[in-house]
């Protein structure tokens, strides 16, 4: 199809977008470029408009017979890979598996699941966390998820349409290519270490400690009288403060869910949650709030300008904290303090985001543009979701796993079905393109011939993108994330290496003989 009619960057992305998938489209440009600057010469303005209109036909008929010409297996059906397999990688994944995407979840442990199958129950509904899991990996399993367990990603690479990782597992290395990315790798809880006297009082622990002793004794693994009977929870340890300055918050609603289930188990006994605020944004965390303070949970407020001090020699006795609304020292006798620790990221988790060319904040998560595609980083085809961007709650993390997997199967729709020498042909929904970045419909990034790049440097330096560099040994690359197809390389190679792809020297051609012709 051609159409013709106002610029590309007037209406033209909208109508392309559209169409892109159902038809081949060449654009001609005959108002801005035509019509808007000629408008002192109608006469000449309706000859060059003519001669657009034909320039345009000679490239579209050459297009649409390079593409005929081109086998039937030189398009891929698009592959992404989710790197964790925690409750925002496997709902990620299946979620990609249900529309029809292929999928290669890898996973570092042994076992799918992450921290979910560690806990007890889970927030807000109060399911068990292994039974959570289980459903999440049933419906992996069942959507086609190919499953790659003790497997890390070492090393990710962007090539021209996508993305090269090696996957290390128990068999060896394997490098695959991939249309996108998606980081759910997850974080980890701080230990409260050098805090609080931890690990030097008996009854001083963290969330996680409690949260495995809750689990025991509503299995049926260890009797109720094993738990404390006057528990203090204390808020913001190693949070809030000069190494970790930011609020977790996953911290408040876990304490109060696991103030509700200790209560239950011990009734006779008492659950007291010191905190310098209490961070419960939302309706369910609202409930989960309101839920607590109606099993009997007490909540004090805390001055943080004097540290709080457990008290004890062998085993921990009590609490001294500054109450924050009588300015009093108080003192509240516990045999069990709990620490309530923020989350961090996984060590690893750094490295992959910075092989995936992704920003990272000054606590090391990996960032993407919020408020406005919290999912989605400026980066074309690689997505992130869950703990990996910041602390989240399960529930959060699901319904960020599924928002990546919307991302990402639109992209791959779009962008995945376009090799390196073949026209793209997007088969999502026109729906689905407005969730797509800007970047994800076009048309693959610029091409490089090895055997005729003579290692000039002529594309590097013209490139406003920054988007060639020179490896080693061998000829020049093009960073398919960066390349906006601007042709800036292909103009100043002197050997004829470079190319866009869809945009071919024989479709050029086509469009000089017609002008020339007239």
């Amino acid at each position: 199809m051609l159409a013709a009619g106002c610029s590309l960057s007037a209406r033209g992305f909208e109508t392309v977008k559209f169409l892109s998938g159902r038809t081949f489209v060449e654009w001609a440009d005959i108002r801005e470029s035509c019509a808007w600057i000629h408008e002192d010469d109608p006469d000449g303005a309706l000859r060059k408009a003519l001669d657009i209109l034909c320039m345009g036909l000679a490239a579209l008929e050459r297009r649409v017979l390079i593409a005929e010409q081109l086998p039937s297996g030189d398009f891929r059906a698009g592959e992404v890979l989710v790197i964790g397999g925690g409750p925002a990688g496997l709902a990620c994944a299946g979620a990609l598996g249900k529309m029809g995407v292929r999928v290669v979840l890898a996973e570092r442990r042994a076992a799918l699941g992450g921290m979910l199958t560690q806990l007890g129950l889970v927030f807000p509904h109060f399911v068990p966390g292994p039974e959570l899991a289980g459903e999440l990996i049933r419906d992996v399993e069942h959507n086609g998820v190919l499953v790659l367990p003790a497997t890390t990603v070492s090393d990710v690479q962007p090539v021209p349409g996508g993305y090269s990782a090696a996957l290390r597992g128990k068999n060896g290395e394997e490098r695959r290519f991939f249309d996108a990315v998606v980081l759910a790798a997850g974080a980890v809880p701080v230990l409260p270490r050098g805090l609080y006297r931890y690990g030097e009082l008996g009854g001083v622990l963290s969330q996680m400690e409690l949260e495995t002793s809750l689990g025991r004794v509503e299995n049926g693994q260890k009797d109720a009288l094993d738990l404390p009977r006057q528990a203090v929870f204390l808020q913001c340890v190693a949070a809030r403060d000069e190494k970790n300055p930011y609020c977790s918050a996953v911290c408040c609603p876990t304490s109060l869910k696991n103030a509700i289930r200790l209560r239950s188990l011990r009734p006779e006994g008492s659950v007291t949650v010191v905190h310098r605020n209490i961070v419960t944004p939302g309706k369910h965390l609202e409930a989960l709030y309101r839920r607590a303070t109606a099993a009997g949970v007490l909540l004090r407020g805390h001055n943080p300008a004097a540290a709080p001090e457990c008290l004890g020699t062998e085993r921990v006795e009590g609490l001294r904290f500054r109450d924050a609304l009588n300015g009093e020292d108080t003192v509240l006798p516990a045999d069990a303090v709990v620490c309530s620790t923020p989350l961090k990221p996984l060590p690893d988790t750094l490295k992959l985001a910075e092989a995936l060319g992704l920003r990272t904040d000054s606590m090391g998560f990996a960032c993407a543009r919020e408020p406005v595609q919290p999912v989605s980083p400026p980066l074309a085809g690689i997505f992130v979701c869950g703990a990996a961007r910041w602390p989240a709650i399960v529930e959060h993390c699901l319904e960020q796993g599924r928002a990546a997997a919307v991302k990402a199967a639109a992209y791959v729709r779009g962008l995945g079905n376009c090799s390196g020498n073949s026209r793209c042909l997007p088969v999502a929904p026109h729906a689905l393109w407005e969730l797509m970045p800007d970047s994800a419909w076009r048309l693959p990034a610029a091409e490089v011939c090895g055997e005729k790049c003579s290692r000039c440097g002529r594309c590097a330096a013209a490139c406003p993108y920054n988007a060639c560099f020179l490896p080693e040994g061998t000829g020049m690359r093009i960073d398919a994330r960066k390349c906006a197809r601007c042709g800036s390389c292909a103009a100043v190679c002197p050997a004829g290496a470079v190319r866009l792809s869809g945009e071919t020297v024989a479709v050029l051609r086509a469009r000089i003989k017609e002008a020339l012709s007239r």
